[in-house]
């Protein structure tokens, strides 16, 4: 049996972090950044998305057993270890843009020093996983295991969940916080019932 809780749990932990997090318009301006760090929300949020991320991980593993009781196949297989490299990825990211301005001397040359480093770590992590997660719930979808509406619904929302992985701003988040719920609920949901 699959622990549905995982699958469920992601989507709100997730949004708990980003709604803590206070609110940067614009993640290349560096000072509306740093002042935002000094907030202690900015640190306990960054924090909380990052443990999301980890629930992400076992909640695509959990959802990779439920697909293979439906039957063989490679998809899935490529799907979960893509997932969770993007989750750990995505983690590590977090933990630093949420540790490091704070622990710095200067904030705002933390974000100027750190962009070179800390960027790819996000940008291979939303690559990785949001490969990850289109394939995933493609598979569902073509499996039916989910109904064919909600099926199309929760692939589509996969595709917006990766597109506004890209947004370079705190709002980008809120789109990724809402399409996590769109795609893991139903799903949580279906695995709860078959």
């Amino acid at each position: 049996m699959v622990n549905t809780r995982l699958v469920f749990a992601f989507p709100v932990v997730l949004s708990v972090g980003v709604l803590l997090i206070p609110i940067v318009s614009d993640y290349t301006d560096h000072t509306a950044a740093a002042a935002a760090a000094q907030e202690s929300r900015w640190l306990v949020g960054h924090l909380v998305a990052a443990v999301s991320f980890g629930l992400a991980a076992a909640a695509a593993a959990e959802i990779g057993r439920w697909i293979s009781a439906s039957g063989p196949g490679i998809s899935y297989r490529i799907a979960v270890p893509l997932m969770a490299v993007g989750a750990g990825l995505h983690a590590a990211g977090l933990g630093a843009d949420g540790i490091g301005p704070v622990a710095a001397a200067s904030p705002v040359e933390f974000f100027d020093r750190s962009g070179r480093y800390v960027v790819p770590v996000f940008v291979v992590g939303a690559a990785s996983f949001s490969v990850g997660l289109i394939a995933l719930t493609a598979t569902v979808r073509r499996r039916g295991l989910l109904s064919t509406g909600l099926g199309w619904i929760v692939f589509f929302a996969s595709i917006v969940f990766a597109v506004a992985e890209a947004i370079p701003s705190g709002w980008g988040l809120y789109v990724v916080a809402a399409a996590s719920w769109v795609v893991f609920w139903p799903l949580a949901r279906s695995m709860r019932t078959s």
